[in-house]
């Protein structure tokens, strides 16, 4: 119940934000605000696998990538990366602590970044496109129709038919199964996304689009699964009511972003 009570809550929101919005400028401050919960949750998972990020140079670093994503800035956040890299090695020197830990403490602080602030980027680079007019929303509304039903179908799929196991080490709960059947209710929602509001998306592209983010959204809850089992969580946090935490509902998004990000500027604009 909290699961629908949630959504009931959060998708007419984010309808305005996407269509309604005059200015992307409340859709970027939200992916701000989402980055800042999101990066605390892989820290602290980080923190669970006995590492020890910086992760205030962390979050800083993340927020400022998503800035050069905002303002347009590629050179921006390539320098932002390199300072950080730089910047997180220098202090793990400077902490004088056992330099054991040291090569993995960094790793996990820059990851974190690269994780949140890049991945996320691209719903910006996404809401950037035309200054945030239709074609920007009819991106992003295709990106969630796809990516949610798909995970909605997988579950579905799985709890009915599910027999052979997915990646049992990592999420024993997923099945094949329920995996292909979250791929054909995704690619429903993408014929259903081109009937309702992106008519002159061509038919080709519809289906490889809703099968390339159907398999890139099951990557990333398999990746996000298993950096939870390094940490030995069941979810990343308790921040979303019914839905854990804000990782639990990114993961597949974050790997989708980019590649409809690409498939668009190289195929489709």
């Amino acid at each position: 119940m909290k699961r629908v009570v949630t959504a009931l809550v959060f998708i007419p929101f984010l309808v305005y934000l996407i269509w309604w919005s005059r200015s992307p400028a409340p859709f970027i401050i939200i992916i701000f605000l989402t980055a800042l919960f999101a990066i605390r949750e892989y820290y602290m998972m980080a923190e669970r696998s006995g590492g020890n990020p910086e992760s205030l140079l962390g979050t800083v670093a993340t927020f400022g990538l998503l800035g050069a994503f905002a303002v347009d800035s590629p050179g921006a956040a390539v320098a932002l990366l390199a300072l950080m890299q730089m910047l997180a090695m220098i202090v793990a020197l400077a902490r004088r602590r056992s330099f054991d830990a040291a090569l993995a403490s960094v790793a996990m602080t820059t990851s974190g970044v690269l994780y949140i602030g890049l991945l996320l980027g691209y719903f910006i680079a996404l809401r950037m496109i035309d200054a945030g007019g239709e074609r920007s929303a009819q991106l992003l509304s295709i990106l969630f129709l796809i990516v949610w039903a798909g995970d909605t179908g997988a579950y579905v799929t799985g709890r009915l038919l599910g027999r052979k196991k997915l990646a049992p080490n990592v999420s024993p709960g997923k099945t094949v199964e329920g995996a292909a059947g979250g791929m054909l209710i995704g690619l429903l929602g993408g014929v259903i996304g081109r009937l309702w509001f992106f008519q002159d998306l061509p038919w080709i592209h519809v289906f490889s689009l809703s099968l390339l983010l159907g398999f890139a959204g099951i990557l990333g809850d398999l990746c996000e699964s298993m950096l939870k089992r390094g940490a030995q969580m069941k979810d990343s946090g308790g921040t979303i009511p019914g839905h854990g935490g804000f990782l639990d509902r990114l993961d597949s998004l974050v790997f989708s972003a980019p590649v409809l990000y690409y498939y668009y500027r190289f195929l489709l604009a």
